[in-house]
């Protein structure tokens, strides 16, 4: 099926015959005409500019127009075999076949895949890479992939799929080393050439500071422009954006509506953040009972963070009835799909034998894996546990250097953490009135309850006179003056403090 010698006699018949040659260029046109409308990939930039591209997913093989394609594309081909485009679509078409010669015809495509790229046409260059980074059909050669895709990525080529592609192995570190960092800038240069998915990419590289610094009014853009083009993770995102006021002001009502929009395409997150929104009540009614609803739908679909949002509403039994066993089954699925709040929980249910026996082992082992993801709660539990000892051979100066990390990513019990070992020495701590005035006060400026009783509601009394000196002259240099008393803090002193609360 992949010959067609008839149009070797019709050249030479054209010697002899003039309209019998116009006759074969035109028919040779046609085909070329019906190739293009058949096979021509939408991110092949070198195609006619009249032609719009077919995905590849709405290509059936099972279909008479597949056939026609195929055998338009083949009579094109062998009419005009140094039309790299041609031979690309065919190859295209060959990815697509399923006759009992597809072996064959998986051969001739990987064939003129190879032309078109090494004659410099960037869509086979990009298709290329993909046969070879996958296996399809060929033994895997990841160094052989990640050749042709740079090559198409990379100026003078600068193809926008081939840039996405790359972004993604980077991003998974897929044959390549995991870095985000070159990731972004792909996501970023694809983004600019109007692949859409590249966008909710690239918003995420410039929200978390992986194509420069961290700038969440440039994420917003893109997280927007994603979303207005229809790709359901740059809606999630987007709403998420104005539920956090994330580069832009807080929106409950706009939150609602493009998350709302995720969700109605299926995007297993967005059910989650529904979740969060009815649980919360954020711009509509609260409704524990839808949100547990949505929770549980996306939970049971495998994802991981509406199955660690169940095990903490379970754990909680403030919203629902308490359920430990419940939390525990919910959280170990969330854990071992890699979800940091489901290692956290899971870790947390471990170190205080809630819904299983007490293991610290596994709690530390869990608290480690959340927090090289960032987790910050993970980072402070991580490193009590260190200071202490428990589950792990004490590490006084490691589990400092994960609290700090916690107290830098504003997690409120850290710094009241770091302030206590130093206020009540022991493991190795000294004294030091400086720290812990510094550091209740940044406790105090993140909300956390025992800051707020110890300094106000019981008015520092259990601290050493030289830390409420000290918080004093701290105080003192942010304009907050008081008068201290020999009964601990003072009325004016009391006023001062309460002016830190968020």
């Amino acid at each position: 099926m992949f010959a067609c010698p008839r149009y070797a006699m019709a050249l030479m018949l054209c010697a002899s015959s003039l309209v019998y040659c116009q006759s074969v260029l035109a028919q040779n046109q046609d085909n070329i005409r019906a190739c293009d409308l058949a096979a021509a990939s939408p991110e092949d930039n070198q195609r006619p500019s009249d032609i719009p591209g077919v995905e590849i997913d709405k290509i059936d093989a099972h279909t008479d127009a597949y056939s026609s394609a195929l055998s338009a594309c083949e009579d094109a081909a062998t009419q005009a075999p140094g039309n790299l485009r041609i031979a690309t679509q065919l190859a295209r078409l060959l990815g697509k076949y399923d006759g009992l010669e597809k072996t064959e015809a998986a051969t001739r495509r990987l064939e003129l895949y190879k032309k078109a790229a090494e004659g410099g046409y960037v869509l086979a260059m990009v298709e290329l890479s993909a046969i070879y980074l996958n296996g399809d059909g060929v033994a895997k050669n990841a160094a052989e992939g990640l050749k042709w895709l740079k090559l198409a990525a990379n100026p003078p080529h600068d193809h926008r799929k081939a840039q996405f592609d790359l972004a993604e192995l980077y991003r998974n570190g897929t044959g390549v080393t995991q870095s985000l960092n070159t990731a972004g800038p792909y996501y970023c240069a694809s983004a600019e050439s109007g692949h859409v998915q590249a966008m909710v990419w690239c918003g995420s590289a410039n929200e978390f500071g992986n194509i420069g610094p961290s700038d969440p009014e440039q994420a917003f853009i893109w997280y927007k422009k994603g979303a207005y083009l229809g790709d359901p993770l740059a809606q999630r995102q987007l709403g998420k954006s104005y539920r956090n006021g994330m580069g832009t002001p807080v929106d409950h009502y706009a939150a609602l509506q493009w998350i709302q929009k995720a969700n109605d395409a299926d995007e297993l997150v967005a059910r989650t953040f529904l979740g969060d929104i009815y649980m919360a009540g954020d711009g509509t009614a609260k409704d524990v009972g839808r949100a547990m609803g949505y929770y549980l739908s996306a939970a049971s679909e495998g994802e991981a963070h509406g199955q660690a949002r169940l095990a903490l509403e379970y754990s909680n039994g403030e919203n629902i009835q308490l359920n430990l066993a419940q939390s525990f089954y919910w959280s170990k699925l969330a854990a071992e799909s890699g979800d940091a709040e489901g290692q956290l929980h899971l870790g947390f249910l471990y170190d205080e034998g809630k819904g299983t026996a007490i293991d610290d082992v596994k709690a530390v082992e869990l608290y480690r894996k959340s927090a090289a993801q960032g987790n910050r709660a993970a980072m402070n539990n991580l490193g009590e546990m260190l200071i202490a000892g428990e589950g792990v051979e004490q590490n006084v100066t490691e589990g400092l250097d994960w609290l700090k990390k916690s107290d830098e990513a504003e997690y409120d019990y850290a710094p009241y953490n770091i302030a206590l070992h130093y206020e009540k020495p022991d493991k190795g701590f000294v004294y030091d009135s400086n720290v812990v005035a510094k550091h209740l006060l940044r406790a105090l400026k993140l909300n956390h309850y025992r800051a707020t009783d110890e300094l106000i509601a019981n008015r520092g009394n259990q601290f050493q006179k030289r830390t409420l000196q000290q918080l004093q002259v701290l105080m003192a240099a942010d304009g907050k003056k008081f008068v201290r008393t020999n009964a601990g803090l003072s009325a004016s002193a009391l006023d001062a403090l309460r002016s830190y609360l968020p």
